[in-house]
């Protein structure tokens, strides 16, 4: 009968050593599986976001008006002054917008960036007193159209709302900046006139308005978003969009035609708070 020699000495039984460290690597491989498969399950949520789109923005008018002291005054008549107002009516415009972002089960966070172009539409009105003869007043006014472009940036928080596999609901708020060029009147480019009347006697002042010279002025504005919005799914990874989002931004800009007449003048109050409304196409990359 052969003898059988020190343990471990049949190759079928594996030194204690090696069973030590067989066990230790069984302990590390399921500690490693408990960190990876949960993070792998969460990254499994994760989704990078590609949209774009089109949009249209409704700017709110803006009015103001100016004066400044056409005649001195003297020991019988009180001073006069020159006025003005340019009155602009609400902007349409539209633009394309395109957005970068990530999701996590149902909360994004993501960028958009648009630029757009248009006019604003209004008039302008001018009043001149006369130079030699008190209260005899002159007035006309011309319609004219300003310039408006720029870019926005804006980032948004979101949480999204699944109402079936197909269509989704969200809302959400959000930081914007905007860059702007708007024109602005630089100069009222006119003529008088001074006739006698069919007495001979009074003397008529009439003002005719040939001209509103503009110029571009560049301003940047910070504000807030508040946005709402529903997608539609047609296929798996891309969703169509129709987002509302209400944009604030208001800002005090030198006026040209200010500076023209007197450079103490106060800034013109501009309001660009306004709508957009965006449809366009996301697609969902999972991670």
């Amino acid at each position: 009968m052969e003898a059988v020699g020190a343990y471990g000495s049949d190759p079928d039984v594996p030194a204690p050593g090696e069973v030590r460290r067989r066990k230790r690597s069984g302990i590390a491989v399921l500690l490693v599986l408990m960190i990876v498969l949960p993070l792998a399950s969460a990254a499994s949520d994760f989704k990078l976001l590609f949209s774009m789109g089109a949009n249209l923005r409704v700017l709110p008018g803006y009015s103001y008006h100016y004066s400044i002291r056409v005649n001195q005054g003297n020991t019988f008549n009180p001073p006069e002054y020159g006025k003005g107002n340019d009155r602009l009516g609400q902007a349409n415009i539209f633009g394309p917008d395109f957005g970068l972002g990530l999701s996590f089960k149902n909360v994004s966070l993501g960028i958009s960036y648009a630029s757009f172009s248009g006019n604003f539409t209004g008039t302008y009105d001018l009043s001149v007193p006369s130079t030699w003869f008190y209260n005899l007043i002159a007035a006309d006014r011309i319609s004219a159209s300003s310039k408006f472009s720029g870019s926005s940036l804006a980032a948004d928080l979101k949480y999204i709302v699944p109402l079936s596999r197909a269509f989704q609901v969200y809302a959400g708020a959000g930081a914007r900046v905007l860059w702007a060029d708007l024109e602005l009147p630089q100069n009222i480019v006119f003529m008088e006139y001074f006739y006698r009347g069919p007495d001979f006697i009074t003397w008529i002042h009439t003002l005719d308005i040939t001209d509103v010279t503009m110029t571009p002025v560049s301003f940047t504005i910070f504000g807030w978003n508040a946005l709402a919005g529903a997608e539609f799914t047609p296929a798996p990874g891309y969703w169509i969009f129709l987002e509302g989002r209400y944009q604030t931004g208001k800002k005090d800009v030198p006026h040209p035609y200010y500076a023209h007449l007197d450079p103490t003048l106060p800034p013109v109050h501009l309001d660009f708070s306004g709508f957009a409304l965006t449809l366009g196409v996301r697609y969902a990359l999972d991670w």
